[in-house]
């Protein structure tokens, strides 16, 4: 960005430290209220002027603050907040939805976002508010930046418009954070800042109170939003852009594509986030947020505006008065026990003489036996020694602090099934529905810290198109946790589809959906389907492989793809396949595409003309092989013709003999030949012996 001029530096620094001021004091009361919260979560629990009271009397801090606080977050911590995004205009994909998603999710991951949510809801339960916030950073060895989720260690140090009036303060106009350094420590962090040339702080501390020491100086990331006018103007075809988008000719008319003209124009607005490092007395760095939010978001307690002035409680703030009366009974009754004196023994004057020092150490010492000497008055001796009992009332002193308990649990609204404590309930039914009674007296505290998640979501929807902006591989993690690489900003082949993650098109929404890790998901529906199983056996044969691939041992997804295997063919997964407009359509009713269909087409018809071929080339050959066949078998039936007839004309046996071996002989070679079985419409042997050795005409296949 163009350096800033003199006298606009001058005022922005002037703004800045105004506005630090102003902010500081406006939320005074609620910082000094939520100090005092978390000094007593940690155990300062007795006011100055009671200890001075009581002197070298007990001080004791039993401390159960904590425990109702971690109902509270522990109850949080067991459950898994997630960012769900999904298309709000024509030009937003689910499938690029479902990418952003798991994007937010990796990047949840990689910043151990669960950490800053924690630590956020443990501030507002314990001290009323705590913050988490959205930063970009580089990715070691490139130009690349990446979105990173952040907690905020100490919400002290952040500083929020005070005129806010939504509860996630997204309506914020500017925040800061503030860093304390010291002098040197200043130097080397920005040794080229004009103060680290300065060699006196102390006369510029003077200029600028609260920003400057001789010793250190504040430093404050200031963020600010600015409100950015331009014209909107709607086309004939119901299109909206801005005006000063639109390309104008030489004669100033507005160059616009397919005849198209505008219709109406409105004053419309955005806003541009500015980030500002400064101490006070220059400007360190500057930049722009990509976005309309300041990407600081808080999670509030009970907020309470009364007549303008907002109020923000915690667990901590009601339970404080209840804990000190545990705490002064507790004090008590240890006071009680220790300063009890045990019990005198109370004697006539005398009756110790010359045994002083055994009953001066008898309520200390034990001793086998104690003599007195018997005193006689009036003719009668005098009772023996007696104690002089006295109980303290430990009894009431623990029916008060049982009632201090009580109190705390009332004000919290946490009670004995939720600390784990026995109490009347007995049956599960009944316990869980007390448990479910301390559920929803702290559950705002749980739906305050959505609230900011949702928020936090929106951020960096808001971010992702600006820091992600360029091809690029990066790492997304699915609903089941599992990580894989995609390609955005890019086109790629999915198989045989081609694939476009633009991350830079269309407008996304965001909601939160609260639930059980995945984790736990997974154990509970083992433990459920276990149960359904034992109950009704044939469970098994229709969701084993859903069973066997929730459990958490080595080799169990296996079993569960080879357990897949066997299931009937209308219970087996239909597979889906995504098409390029983002419709997932069962596998097997894909739509084929006209130029696939064609070339299906085309291999049919070749297949077809083979298979014609491959036909045609057979029934040759095998009419060139009867065709030989038919030719011997017409030889031999004429030689076997002469043969009979030679032997009709025989006039002796001989020649008789030896024309039957030759027929004999001709009738084996005919046999080698099938000649007995009639081939097509070929004529019987008897009908051939009748034709006398005619051969057929024409084309019909010859036979005996």
């Amino acid at each position: 960005m163009p350096p800033k001029v003199k006298n606009q530096n001058e005022l922005l620094l002037k703004t800045i430290r105004d506005r630090f001021t102003f902010t500081a004091e406006a939320e005074k009361d609620i910082r000094t209220a939520a100090l005092d919260d978390l000094k007593f979560r940690t155990g300062d629990q007795w006011p100055d002027e009671m200890k001075m009271l009581r002197g070298d009397r007990p001080v004791v801090t039993i401390n159960r603050i904590p425990q109702f606080i971690r109902q509270v977050t522990n109850q949080q911590r067991q459950m898994k907040s997630a960012i769900v995004v999904s298309p709000s205009d024509n030009e937003a994909t689910v499938e690029v939805a479902n990418v952003l998603q798991s994007l937010i999710r990796n990047i949840e991951q990689e910043s151990n976002a669960q950490e800053a949510y924690n630590t956020a809801l443990n501030f507002a339960a314990g001290s009323s508010f705590g913050y988490i916030r959205v930063i970009s950073q580089f990715v070691k060895g490139t130009m690349l930046q990446d979105l990173r989720i952040k907690r905020v260690k100490n919400p002290f140090l952040v500083y929020m418009d005070p005129s806010c009036q939504e509860a996630d303060r997204s309506d914020a106009n500017y925040a800061f954070v503030m860093t304390e350094y010291e002098k040197e420590a200043f130097k080397q962090e920005y040794p080229n800042a004009e103060l680290s040339k300065m060699p006196d702080w102390r006369t510029l501390g003077d200029a600028v109170p609260g920003w400057v020491t001789d010793h250190g100086c504040r430093v404050v990331e200031y963020y600010v939003r600015e409100r950015s006018n331009y014209k909107l103007v709607q086309l004939s075809d119901g299109s909206c852009v801005r005006k000063d988008s639109i390309a104008v000719d030489i004669d100033g008319s507005f160059l616009l594509p397919g005849g198209l003209s505008i219709v109406q124009e409105r004053e419309d607005f955005e806003h541009v986030i500015k980030w500002y490092k400064s101490n006070g007395i220059e400007i360190l760095s500057e930049t722009i947020w990509p976005g309309e939010h300041i990407p600081i978001v808080p999670v509030l307690g009970d907020e309470i505006d009364i007549n303008g002035k907002t109020v923000i409680e915690s667990v901590t703030r009601y339970a404080k008065d209840p804990q000190r009366m545990f705490n002064y009974w507790a004090a008590t009754e240890t006071e009680a026990i220790a300063s009890t004196p045990r019990a005198p023994f109370i004697g006539y004057e005398g009756q110790f003489e010359g045994r002083e020092q055994i009953w001066g150490t008898a309520n200390a010492k034990n001793y086998g036996y104690l003599e007195v000497k018997a005193i006689v008055k009036n003719g009668q001796v005098l009772p023996l020694p007696q104690r002089n009992n006295f109980e303290p009332a430990i009894a009431a002193i623990s029916t008060a602090r049982a009632q201090a308990v009580d109190d705390m649990k009332a004000t919290t609204g946490i009670y004995d099934a939720s600390l784990g404590g026995r109490s009347n309930e007995n049956s599960a039914k009944a316990i869980v529905a007390r448990d479910n009674q301390s559920d929803q007296g702290t559950y705002h505290y749980g739906d305050n810290l959505n609230n900011s998640i949702r928020t936090i979501g929106i951020i960096l929807l808001e971010a992702i198109p600006y820091y992600y902006d360029t091809p690029r591989i990066v790492r997304i993690v699915g609903d089941n946790d599992e990580a894989t690489m995609v390609a955005i900003n890019q086109i790629t082949m999915e198989g045989d589809v081609q694939k476009e993650y633009n991350l830079t098109k269309g407008k996304y929404t965001v909601i939160v959906k609260a639930g059980t890790s995945y984790a736990s998901k997974r154990v509970e529906a083992v433990t459920n389907m276990i149960q359904l199983t034992q109950s009704y056996p044939p469970m098994m044969q229709i969701a084993g492989d859903i069973l066997l691939k929730n459990m958490d041992w080595d080799g169990a997804a296996e079993a569960a793809e080879r357990f897949k295997k066997t299931l009937p063919p209308e219970l087996k997964p239909q597979e889906f396949i995504t098409l390029p407009d983002g419709n997932r359509v069962p596998k097997d009713q894909v739509p084929v595409p006209p130029q696939v269909q064609q070339m299906i087409a085309q291999g049919q018809k070749m297949i077809s003309d083979l298979s014609d071929k491959v036909h045609e080339l057979s029934h040759t050959i095998e009419t060139k092989q009867v065709e030989v066949e038919s030719k011997e078998r017409i030889a031999f039936a004429q030689m076997r013709t002469q043969m009979v007839i030679a032997e009709m004309n025989a006039a002796s046996k001989e020649n008789v003999s030896l024309l039957n071996a030759e027929i004999a002989a001709i009738d084996n070679r005919l046999n080698l030949l099938s000649v007995d079985e009639p081939i097509g419409d070929e004529p019987t042997k008897d009908d051939q012996i009748d034709q006398q050795g005619q051969q057929p005409t024409g084309g019909q296949t010859p036979g005996l």
